[in-house]
């Protein structure tokens, strides 16, 4: 039951943090609203854009996964979320490839506060659930 509820969690996540990134690649893009397309459709398809092409394409999902399942998540409270920020740094480098302007570095520096931000939510009402059980 333990490992269900590792992975559930992992996918909320992993779902939270997709659809922050999104919204930042759409607010970094600066792309005009006035497509005809209202701002919800826009930041849904950044966030399609951010799990195909870089979650995907890069192996952030299936190395978070490891981590996510793995005994990471029993060792300090921010081991997990700090690893996962990590992993994101590192895909996005490989991905992208270096950053090039400080513009480029802002990018990583939200991703990766979005992305300890979730895991740590996350693993909290891990802790939390599993301390009520």
């Amino acid at each position: 039951m333990l490992i269900l509820r590792r992975i559930s969690m992992w996918v909320v996540e992993t779902a939270s943090s997709a659809a922050f990134i999104g919204l930042w690649f759409r607010l970094y893009e600066g792309a005009p609203l006035s497509l005809g397309q209202p701002f919800l459709v826009q930041w849904w398809n950044y966030t399609q854009m951010t799990v195909v092409v870089f979650m995907l394409g890069s192996g952030y999902f299936l190395t978070t996964a490891i981590g996510a399942i793995s005994r990471l998540r029993n060792q300090a409270i921010w081991l997990y979320p700090a690893a996962t920020a990590a992993l994101f740094v590192i895909h996005l480098w490989l991905f992208s490839g270096r950053w090039k302007s400080p513009s480029v570095l802002l990018l990583y520096v939200v991703g990766l506060i979005v992305v300890f931000a979730c895991a740590l939510f996350g693993n909290m009402v891990l802790r939390r659930n599993d301390a009520a059980a």
